[in-house]
């Protein structure tokens, strides 16, 4: 678990509990097991946005920030 998260304009300030997730693999397990327990979820990525604050009723968030990387990427065909 990561501690409290807040988004970039801080308005409203409440502090969200994030709950780290770094594998692609077990995000599907990750998502199931954070909504059982809290009954619902949002994920959370940079916080950086003013207007369109992550705020999840339950004060839960997928913390995102560990999936930083490519998942895969096909550089002949430009996808990604």
């Amino acid at each position: 678990m990561s501690g409290p998260l807040y988004s970039w304009g801080r308005y409203p300030q409440v502090a969200q509990q994030g709950h780290e997730c770094d594998s692609i693999k077990r995000l599907p397990a990750h998502i199931s097991q954070t909504v059982a327990r809290h009954h619902t979820s949002l994920p959370f990525g940079n916080g950086r946005s003013y207007g369109d604050s992550c705020l999840a009723s339950s004060n839960h968030v997928l913390d995102m920030s560990g999936l930083d990387r490519f998942i895969a990427a096909d550089w002949q065909r430009g996808l990604v």
